[in-house]
């Protein structure tokens, strides 16, 4: 008996444009082209302040992403293209950022990368300028009656960190805080090694958080060594880098400041 040759998935049989439409009711993108924001590492953060959505689970398009090659690279391309993505480092790991596949680097257009943040970095209205924080102590609508900042320690506080290289604690002293602050630059460079072949010139939006205490003696070669890996990737579409909570000021030690890209 001869055997009948392999048929292609039945959802590869029907129109793209069909398939697409099957695409977004699962989830994989929005109706409206607004984008959601996934956590690559797992951490929800308030979307009352980050994002007006929340994503569907991954559960819910896992098996679709797993069924073959074809359709594993057409949703890939949507899931990836459409959304933005953000990971907080943990424990100086960016593990997630490793087991992204090339498929889904290329596809990437907005990716924000944590390493170490103080503070928040979302404006509470984006019609307003210069926008405010959620983490500045102001009063603001919708939620009356309950300060930003309140909402803040609430929802984002997991996420904040004393400044790298801090030493304010008495357990750690300068030193470990420097050993601790390279293990975590060394795995954004191992990562940025990862990413930075399969980035399509000129499309990804790439921002990187490392806030780091400006009146260390290390601070200026960690702010250095913070941006050196961005010169592996190609031309990106946009760059946004902040190290510090705000601008250094003569008080904070202006010499000690690492630079901040716009």
């Amino acid at each position: 008996m001869r055997e009948q040759p392999a048929r292609p998935p039945t959802l590869l049989q029907l129109p793209p444009l069909l398939r697409h439409r099957m695409y977004l009711h699962i989830g994989l993108a929005r109706r409206d082209e607004c984008p959601y924001t996934y956590y690559l590492d797992d951490r929800r953060e308030s979307r009352r302040v980050v994002s007006a959505f929340d994503p569907p689970p991954p559960r819910n398009f896992a098996g679709l992403l797993r069924s073959c090659r074809d359709l594993y690279a057409e949703a890939t391309a949507l899931l990836y293209s459409t959304n933005q993505f953000v990971i907080h480092a943990y424990q100086a790991s960016l593990a997630p950022l490793h087991a992204l596949s090339p498929t889904a680097i290329a596809s990437l257009t907005s990716l924000k990368i944590i390493l170490n943040e103080c503070s928040c970095h979302y404006s509470v209205d984006s019609y307003e300028y210069p926008p405010r924080c959620c983490c500045e102590d102001v009063e603001h609508e919708p939620y009356p009656n309950i300060s930003i900042r309140a909402q803040c320690t609430q929802h984002h506080g997991s996420v904040h960190r004393r400044p790298l290289l801090d030493s304010n604690s008495p357990s750690i002293d300068s030193s470990s805080s420097k050993l601790a602050a390279e293990s975590l630059l060394a795995s954004w460079y191992d990562a940025a090694a990862h990413l930075s072949p399969h980035v399509r010139p000129g499309r990804l939006a790439l921002s990187l958080v490392c806030d780091i205490n400006p009146q260390h003696e290390y601070a200026v070669e960690a702010g250095q060594l913070a941006i050196d890996p961005l010169a592996l990737f190609p031309p990106l579409g946009d760059c946004h880098v902040r190290q510090t909570m705000g601008p250094c000021t003569p008080a904070d030690g202006r010499e000690h400041c690492p630079e901040s890209l716009p």
